[in-house]
């Protein structure tokens, strides 16, 4: 058992990645290919007023979006629910005071998950739109090469990449300063979740309410709780990343 377990679920795991992700590759592809076939029945009028970069950016950078959110972020949000719920309902069978007492930080677990929802939003709205008008300057550089140089527009079409990368890069920056704020605060009540079970069991066990064996076991499985609100953060970000 100490050397099968482990090996068998090295195998379960290493075909359910591998699932995921020729399942993810396989939907990218079909999507890419319903994609493509729209727009050739488009109409010239969305071709005049979508810059060919936006639309090599939804072909190509949001495709590979769904593919990562399929391959992991779908998978991992569907299993941290399911340990979560799961979980939680065992534990509280094993000793509802204490499982009532680790939900004292949900509250404002949800509080600040909601804050970071909302920036995380608008957020990565405003960086795919950066990219997209970042992919348009790049792809007019590239087709009119000739008549940029013609007309020795060079030194200002640099410039114009360089102010279009630049606020890329801040937007960037931005997002990662509003996840610094707020994912360690989460990961830190995710780990505040012993502390009342500590404390309440503690005096349940010296009150006799409950066997010490049966704190060291709730505390032992604790994780069932701390582990999925712990990523999420994370995974607020990465949904919204690909929302």
């Amino acid at each position: 058992l100490l050397f099968g377990v482990p090996a068998v679920r090295g195998i379960l795991f290493f075909i359910l990645r591998n699932t995921l992700d020729h399942c993810s590759q396989h939907a990218q592809m079909r999507t890419r290919d319903a994609m493509y076939r729209h727009l050739q029945k488009l109409d010239q009028s969305f071709y005049n007023r979508t810059p060919t970069g936006t639309i090599m950016s939804y072909i190509t950078g949001d495709l590979d979006m769904v593919r990562f959110f399929l391959n992991w972020s779908g998978f991992t949000t569907i299993e941290q629910l399911l340990i979560f719920t799961i979980g939680g309902t065992y534990l509280f069978f094993l000793n509802w005071r204490l499982a009532l007492a680790t939900l004292v930080v949900v509250p404002v677990l949800f509080i600040i998950g909601r804050k970071l929802e909302h920036h995380m939003s608008y957020m990565w709205r405003n960086i795919r739109r950066q990219l997209e008008l970042l992919n348009s300057v790049v792809q007019e550089n590239i087709s009119g090469n000739r008549v940029t140089r013609a007309f020795v527009r060079s030194a200002y079409e640099i410039e114009r990449f360089e102010k279009e990368n630049l606020d890329y890069a801040n937007l960037n920056k931005e997002i990662a300063g509003v996840r610094a704020k707020y994912v360690p605060v989460m990961d830190g009540l995710a780990s505040f979740m012993a502390v009342p079970v500590i404390l309440l069991g503690g005096y349940l066990t010296i009150e006799g309410h409950m066997q010490l064996g049966e704190l060291v076991t709730f505390y032992s499985l604790l994780f069932v709780l701390s582990n999925p609100t712990r990523m999420l953060g994370w995974l607020i970000d990465e949904i919204k990343h690909f929302s």
